[in-house]
């Protein structure tokens, strides 16, 4: 993948796999935070912020949220501007000074409460991941299948010619894809 493509996709949802072991993974998920050169950053919640060269990554894929355009803050797309920071941002920021709390703590608290909300919703077996985005204000949910060739758990796991035909033409056996859920019943955005 080239630069520009990249470039397009700051802000977006984003799997990355690299052509050999990163510390030790090779798939990587996160929002694209920004390029540099020929750099990506994403932050992955699994590991925080990772830098990937582009020439180490073998196959990369975006998960558009198409009410906003790529690159665009959610404040922006709705004429807010950048001085308007979304409601959950505020709440944060208001409960970490009032009761000095670690902003890191809330995220993550409000993150458990939406898997533990999801869980209720699809099952404790499902294999969701909730990442809180603080350009939109909001708790993203996911849920994560696995691309295999026989599938034997079909909450978890997609065949290769689905995936390749609902999710990702480029998707191969032992990806794992993300497909973001609805938030709205579980109350991730307070709008």
């Amino acid at each position: 993948m080239r630069e520009a493509h990249f470039r397009r996709a700051i802000g977006q949802r984003v799997s990355v796999r690299t052509k050999a072991p990163v510390g030790d993974r090779r798939q990587f998920h996160g929002v694209l935070e920004r390029v540099e050169g020929e750099t990506v950053v994403l932050a992955d919640p699994a590991v925080g912020s990772v830098a990937l060269r582009l020439g180490d990554i073998e196959k990369a894929h975006v998960e558009f949220d198409f009410a906003r355009p790529a690159g665009v803050s959610h404040a922006h797309a709705r004429g807010h501007g950048d001085s308007m920071l979304p409601d959950l941002n505020r709440v944060i920021e208001q409960v970490s000074k009032e009761k000095g709390i670690d902003r890191t703590i809330i995220i993550e608290a409000v993150k458990d409460a939406m898997l533990s909300a999801a869980r209720r919703t699809y099952g404790p077996d499902k294999k969701l991941e909730a990442q809180y985005n603080p350009e939109i204000g909001e708790v993203e949910l996911f849920e994560i299948r696995v691309v295999v060739d026989d599938v034997q758990d079909p909450q978890n796991e997609v065949a290769l010619d689905e995936a390749r035909r609902t999710m990702d033409p480029d998707a191969e056996v032992g990806d794992e894809l993300l497909q973001r859920l609805a938030t709205d019943r579980f109350g991730a955005s307070p709008r």
